[in-house]
């Protein structure tokens, strides 16, 4: 292939025209939003500062200003671990405060596990998900799963009140979303003996517990009911989670926040606990099946992140199998693995300096030596978050004539203008 500045993209050979989409799956807190959740949703130079407002705003209008004009070559998915009043509470914040910013184009909750539409305006849950999770998830069905999981608490803990709220938390982080909001507009005497069930979820389901409950119990019956239903399931569970600060109530009606204990069902997918990549690896499969020639990149930042930024998750779809006790040396030495790999329609941004992830990061450095760009690394992730983007779609553009084709020459010379060749 030939490059000219100006003149966009000569090929040497005819080539059929495919689609040249792209679809960019990111992780939200770290990634997508370089601004922390408090920044957001408490007062602070966000409200206030216009400097910092500048800082957001300009941010965010480069992304739109990337994307608007792409509406029907790049799709933005956002896969966070957030359940979804977790993020409609955030974009609700960004409006409040009248800050600038590029909503998604779908909305993946719960590491996995919901999908969901813009339509007129509104988030609309995407139902065929639950269907997809089924079909794969051994015994999964989460109402009949919540409606054994609510008679295991009763009849474990005959005094357990039984709720149901948007989010386990309390008021500080999501106000009136909160547990802790509606625990405290309820008068029933044996709220103090609480079980929350947060949510309606396809992929998951999370109950926070009292501290006056005997969760134990709880959690072996859970298991043992898992195991003889046959369910294809993961059993979590955290005692006293420092990650989950809720009301415990004194005799009297008073209460203090505390660590609170939860239990977690996830279902098992193709072998392992739901995860992000459940919807990349569905991506990257439907592009070899239909040899569509689009692109998928991945960004994140931590280990819930893990799977779906590991481009070696995804050779399967090229019937290659990982020894996953052999040295990551030896595997991205074998020509198969390395072959699979080169034509593999998937890129990496890693967004921070997480050592969970430092595998991958040492494993972009092994393929870039060896000619194969599939990891990239923002060191700056609020500077470097779409050039990365960018970057990824020129290199595999130069590997792909049938997506650079489809990509057409208006994004091949921007992508050119912003640099990338130098990034």
């Amino acid at each position: 292939m030939k490059i000219s500045l100006t003149g966009g993209i000569r090929y040497r050979t005819p080539v059929q025209f495919k689609s040249g989409h792209t679809f960019i799956y990111t992780d939200f807190d770290n990634t997508y939003m370089p601004f922390s959740h408090d920044e957001i949703c408490k007062e602070s130079p966000l409200s206030h500062s216009p400097e910092r407002r500048n800082e957001f705003s300009e941010y965010f209008s480069k992304i739109s200003n990337f994307l608007n004009t792409r509406k029907d070559k790049i799709t933005l998915l956002l896969t966070t671990g957030r359940n979804p009043s977790e993020y409609y509470f955030v974009e609700r914040k960004i409006k409040d405060k009248n800050l600038t910013y590029h909503s998604p184009d779908v909305l993946i909750t719960n590491n996995g596990g919901d999908k969901f539409y813009k339509k007129d305006g509104r988030w609309v849950k995407d139902d065929s998900k639950t269907a997809e999770i089924q079909k794969y998830a051994t015994n999964w069905d989460s109402q009949k799963l919540k409606s054994s999981l609510a008679s295991i608490i009763k009849r474990t803990n005959p005094s357990a009140y039984l709720v149901e709220a948007p989010v386990n938390a309390d008021f500080y982080c999501y106000e009136q979303d909160s547990l802790e909001t509606v625990l405290n507009r309820d008068n029933n005497p044996q709220k103090r003996n609480y079980a929350s069930f947060e949510g309606d979820y396809a992929g998951m389901i999370e109950v926070a517990f009292s501290k006056y409950l005997n969760t134990a119990k709880i959690k072996d019956e859970t298991v043992e009911m898992i195991k003889n239903a046959g369910v294809g399931a993961e059993v979590e569970y955290y005692e006293n989670d420092k990650h989950t600060w809720l009301p415990q109530y004194k005799q009297d009606g008073s209460y203090e926040i505390a660590p609170s204990t939860k239990l977690i069902l996830t279902a098992v997918v193709n072998g392992k606990k739901l995860s992000k990549l459940f919807d990349t690896r569905e991506e990257i499969k439907n592009i070899i099946k239909n040899d569509t020639n689009d692109l998928v990149i991945a960004a994140g930042d931590e280990i819930n992140d893990e799977e779906m930024l590991n481009p070696l998750n995804y050779l399967e779809l090229y019937n290659v199998k990982i020894d996953k006790n052999s040295r990551m040396e030896d595997v991205l030495s074998n020509p198969e693995v390395l072959s699979a790999l080169k034509k593999l329609p998937f890129a990496a941004i890693i967004t921070s300096n997480s050592p969970s992830l430092e595998h991958l990061r040492k494993m972009g450095e092994i393929l870039d030596g060896k000619g194969i760009h599939k990891i990239y690394c923002a060191k700056n992730n609020r500077a470097e978050f779409l050039s990365k983007i960018q970057k990824a779609m020129y290199n595999y553009s130069l590997e792909n004539d049938e997506y650079s084709f489809g990509m057409g020459n208006e994004i091949f010379n921007d992508l050119l203008a912003g640099g990338v060749l130098w990034q």
